[in-house]
């Protein structure tokens, strides 16, 4: 399946030139303004941007921002080399940054494959990011619904009541249901099943 790159420039030279380097590698997407790209970014995701910085309606560099926040890398490409541009582009978030008027084939596929596998390695962990606060959202939960009973437990020999903290003393299941998420059902364990029967068999 191929991926898809988005060309934002409004000289056609430019765009028809990207096509030819990279070939059928690719399926393009174009625009020659910054509303164009805004556009064609509602409807469709590219797996690059491929961004110039003077286009008719603005920079290209402010739309930056944006594809970062939608997590699509991009390499920003302007007419003449600029390295305060190009650290203010890297700064933005921006994967690459390439000059037009030196621009060769290699250097266009090296940045565009490098600005993509950087954008896959980043989604990678943002998964296992999420993957991690998804598993210590359930430790958490699971410690908040277990807590532990500790230590001695005063307990009457006669009727089995429990005494808590407080000094009162309630049975052995209100006293575990208090302390912990623990719910009871009743049966009779096979003792006192068989101790059961006996006792309905002498009643007859």
């Amino acid at each position: 399946m191929s991926s898809t790159l988005l060309v934002v420039d409004d000289d056609s030279v430019f765009r028809e030139s990207v096509q030819r380097h990279l070939g059928k590698e690719y399926d393009y997407l174009l625009a020659e303004t910054l509303q164009a790209a805004r556009l064609t970014l509602e409807e469709h995701t590219p797996d690059c941007v491929l961004l110039d910085h003077r286009l008719p309606d603005g920079e290209g560099i402010i739309l930056v921002p944006e594809l970062v926040e939608a997590m699509i890398p991009a390499v920003l490409c302007t007419a003449r080399g600029s390295e305060s541009l190009a650290v203010q582009a890297l700064q933005d978030g921006a994967d690459d940054y390439l000059t037009k008027s030196d621009l060769r084939e290699l250097d266009l596929r090296r940045a565009v494959n490098n600005a993509m596998e950087r954008a896959r390695l980043r989604a990678v962990v943002r998964e296992r990011e999420r993957e991690k606060d998804e598993l210590i959202a359930q430790l958490k939960s699971a410690l908040s619904d277990v807590e532990t009973l500790r230590g001695l437990i005063p307990i009457c020999a006669s009727c089995k009541k429990v005494r808590d903290d407080g000094g009162y003393w309630s049975v052995v299941e209100e006293y575990v249901s208090k302390h912990t998420q623990a719910s009871f059902t009743h049966s009779y364990c096979p003792a006192c099943y068989e101790k059961e029967l006996k006792n309905l068999a002498e009643m007859d």
